[in-house]
């Protein structure tokens, strides 16, 4: 639900995240626990943690190349055509901090925890996984425009594959713990690496990365094979 300022947006988080904790406070009451300490648990939220985290940087990185170069290249003029104030950064800062947290905590809470748990009452727990992140997905993208030309209709697709394969990730994750603050924590620290360079730039939350630029486009494939790689290491314990 688009926001028109970052406060706004904070605010409209902390609502759906405090509905969210509720609801697994009386659901899953155990997923509000602290991540028990066997070997296989460590190893399994480090991994998800450096891999996700990594892919977030290089998605961060990859859009501060595309507002650099669409400045022709110079540091300079990048500096002073680009950036607001250093008062406006830090403000900006510490509102996408809290609201990436907060996305953290409800989308994690209702697509994890409360997600996979509703699915594994009918389906087996990998076909639980895939249900809960294709419908991740399915939230994640809009209807593109009959109208949109071949970039936008790529960029949905490869928005929905993205969602989909980081959904994938944080469900074995989180069917490996069975714990929320696992997938909420890094679900968070990824979105604050991808989307701080965008956020910081332009002072608003991103409403879509099908924007028919091409540096969206190679910020989008860039990530989905990343994550593509990070889905074939764990297949098996998805299978």
């Amino acid at each position: 639900m688009p926001s028109d300022t970052l406060l706004a947006a904070m605010l409209q988080e902390a609502v759906l995240a405090l509905v969210a904790l509720v609801a697994v406070r009386f659901a899953v009451p155990d997923a509000l626990k602290r991540c028990t300490q066997s070997v296989q648990q460590r190893n399994t939220v480090r991994f998800a943690g450096i891999t996700l985290l990594l892919t977030g940087l290089v998605g961060g990185a990859i859009t501060i190349l595309t507002w650099y170069f669409a400045n022709s290249g110079n540091g300079a003029g990048f500096v002073s055509a680009v950036l607001p104030s250093a008062v406006d950064l830090m403000e900006n800062l510490l509102l996408l901090l809290g609201i990436c947290l907060l996305t953290g905590l409800y989308e994690e809470s209702f697509m994890r925890v409360l997600g996979i748990e509703a699915f594994e009452r009918a389906l087996d727990t990998k076909r639980a996984i895939l249900a809960s992140a294709a419908l991740f997905a399915l939230l994640h993208v809009g209807a593109p425009d009959v109208s949109a030309g071949q970039l936008v209709l790529l960029q949905t697709a490869l928005k929905f594959g993205q969602a989909l394969l980081f959904g994938v990730i944080l469900g074995a994750l989180y069917v490996r713990t069975r714990r929320l603050w696992p997938c909420a924590f890094i679900h968070a620290g990824f979105d604050v690496l991808y989307m701080t360079p965008n956020v910081l730039l332009t002072g608003t939350m991103p409403e879509t990365y099908a924007s028919g630029a091409m540096g969206d486009t190679v910020l989008l494939a860039v990530s989905v094979l990343m994550l593509s790689g990070i889905v074939l290491k764990i297949r098996k314990e998805i299978a």
